[in-house]
């Protein structure tokens, strides 16, 4: 879908705005036709517990159960998962989970958004190359069709105040050398810090695979500053709903209404459980079709009890997916081989989670 075929890169013949095809074909140009920008301004920041209460309690959230925190519950589920058809085991080609992903994909209406949150471990290397496998032909010759969107867990703008979203545009628009757009100074400094060297490298390959298949990107995190500012003041539930509010709210400046946009989603685990993004976007879109995927294994962990239970079960070195119905952990599960990959250290949690942090609404 590269080169000419490119939707948004016809900007550069028709005169118009560069960027102007990336911003809801235009429509929030409409004025601008002089600027060299459509990018909107954007949106403003939550960052009161009453405003922020008030989109929370806007839509009633789904009752749902977790995950046993018991180990030996916990692996009593994972049998009876087994045994009942829940799990399936997933051959070397991945054909599983692709064939569950394009059906949730293709099961929506003409004119529904899906969201596909993906949720990743941030100091886990392997886990943002297999999303990379997901929309791109690579390796396993497979690619998931109808993918327009890719939402990322990068800030909008900078702390310094450049348009960390201009920059990808033109990278978009004109190819810039990708050197300009590794992985962005900010979010290095803030939440890659402990990245391992192949978690950054595959990153930034996401990048290059939007450019070749003509993904709409969006980098759709609040600053860095705020999110740091907002756990001092808000707190930690809080200032997770001003950060997934504020990027379901970027994405929403992106798609285009009246047709069916699929946004992948790759944020950390924690982001992806149901009470999290997936809320979010429910309140802003209430017709989406929101999926959650957690992404586990990937190396020698020992800090989730998921993870140990696993061990212990003989499963670690098989990939599989468990499928999750009225669970707030996610809807599906997807576990990945650990050999081959680096080593996670300097895990240290309380409470312990089972397959990612979850954040209770203070009472």
């Amino acid at each position: 879908m590269s080169g000419l075929f490119c939707y948004y890169r016809f900007s550069q013949i028709q005169g118009l705005p560069f960027d102007y095809f990336l911003w809801q074909n235009g429509q929030l140009c409409q004025g601008k036709e002089s600027a060299e920008t459509c990018s909107p301004k954007p949106p403003t920041i939550l960052n009161s517990k009453a405003d922020l209460q008030a989109v929370e309690s806007s839509k009633p959230k789904p009752l749902l159960q977790r995950l046993p925190a018991d180990e030996g519950e916990l692996e009593a589920f994972l049998l009876q998962a087994e045994k009942s058809g829940q799990i399936t085991w997933v051959s070397p080609d991945n054909v599983e989970v692709y064939q569950m992903i394009q059906g949730e994909i293709d099961s929506a209406a003409p004119d529904q958004d899906v969201h596909l949150v993906f949720g990743t471990g941030h100091l886990i290397e392997g886990q943002t190359a297999f999303i990379n496998e997901l929309i791109t032909t690579g390796q396993d010759r497979q690619q998931l069709n109808g993918v327009t969107h890719l939402a990322l867990e990068y800030e909008r703008v900078s702390r310094s105040g450049y348009s960390v979203q201009e920059m990808m545009d033109r990278f978009l628009i004109f190819g810039q050398p990708i050197v300009r757009l590794s992985v962005p100074e900010d979010f290095m400094r803030t939440m890659g810090v402990n990245e391992p060297a192949g978690e950054m490298a595959d990153k930034s390959e996401t990048f290059e695979i939007a450019y070749e298949e003509c993904y709409n990107v969006v980098m759709a995190d609040a600053p860095s500053g705020v999110g740091a500012q907002g756990r001092q003041t808000l707190g930690s539930f809080y200032s997770m709903v001003m950060r997934e509010n504020y990027a379901v709210r970027s994405v929403a400046q992106r798609v285009v209404s009246g047709i069916k946009d699929v946004v992948v989603w790759n944020w950390g685990a924690t982001h992806a459980e149901k009470y999290r993004l997936p809320h979010q976007i429910a309140i802003e879109d209430p017709k989406a079709k929101v999926v959650s995927i957690v992404i586990n294994g990937g190396t020698y962990v020992d800090a989730l009890a998921f993870d140990r239970v696993v061990a212990r079960l003989g499963w670690r070195e098989r990939s599989f997916v468990i499928k999750l119905a009225g669970y707030r952990d996610a809807d599906y599960v997807i576990h990945l081989p650990t050999r081959g990959r680096a080593l996670m250290k300097g895990i240290n949690r309380n409470p312990n989670p089972v397959l990612q942090q979850i954040y209770d609404q203070p009472q």
